[in-house]
């Protein structure tokens, strides 16, 4: 009976804090929702290219192609932002770092995956957190070396699958750097979503380790 009693005073004041903090305009952190991120929940602009360094290319004239961040890193971080980009009129070779993002105090690098030559770069999103990667996040735009660019990434329609194993790979990728998976977004119960900036938590060494299995 007492252990009964001890859970419905505990459920009250429960309740009670939810309406004085829903009053406040406040959300009680028991009752907290964060959104998730899937497969499902990612869109990929048609005639764009998805790169395994998670990089996306898009061509926007004869010789420039537009390059930035894709949705699954910015999901994945919820606050990044694109610093260090590469000069304008600097020669790059595939796997040449063409900017960095910043995730709080932490620098995470990207590399190009192809080569060509930096023409301009989008200084306006420099510093600022990416909130839509496929308009305002791009970054560079580079005349290529090979117009072929199918053979350095896959198109949307063939990325969908890719993508699904990125997601599972993630998961793995948390369950071996994290000691209780539940504080950095994998809710077992209902299969293991992933929630957004789950990767924001993050400390160095498992950035480090981010890195070379998601951006190499």
């Amino acid at each position: 009976m007492v252990p009964i009693l001890a859970v419905l005073t505990f459920a009250l004041f429960l309740v009670v804090d939810y309406f004085v903090l829903k009053s406040q305009k406040k959300e009680h952190p028991a009752f907290m929702t964060f959104p998730v991120f899937n497969k499902s929940s990612l869109s990929i602009p048609i005639n764009y290219l998805l790169s395994k360094g998670h990089i996306w290319l898009s061509k926007i004239s004869d010789g420039q192609v537009k390059m930035g961040v894709d949705e699954f890193i910015v999901k994945a971080f919820k606050r990044i932002q694109l610093v260090d980009l590469a000069v304008a009129g600097t020669e790059v070779k595939k796997g040449d770092v063409v900017f960095r993002g910043k995730v709080g105090s932490n620098l995470i690098n990207f590399h190009s995956p192809i080569d060509g030559k930096v023409l301009s770069v989008n200084n306006e999103s420099t510093g600022k957190n990416i909130s839509n990667p496929y308009t305002d996040g791009w970054g560079l735009v580079i005349a290529p070396a090979s117009n072929n660019l199918s053979t350095f990434a896959q198109t949307a329609e063939k990325a969908g699958s890719w993508l699904d194993n990125e997601f599972k790979r993630l998961k793995d990728f948390l369950s071996l750097h994290t000691e209780d998976p539940e504080l950095v977004g994998i809710t077992m119960a209902d299969g293991g979503n992933i929630t957004e900036g789950v990767a924001a938590n993050f400390n160095e060494k498992t950035l480090d380790a981010f890195e070379k299995e998601f951006l190499s």
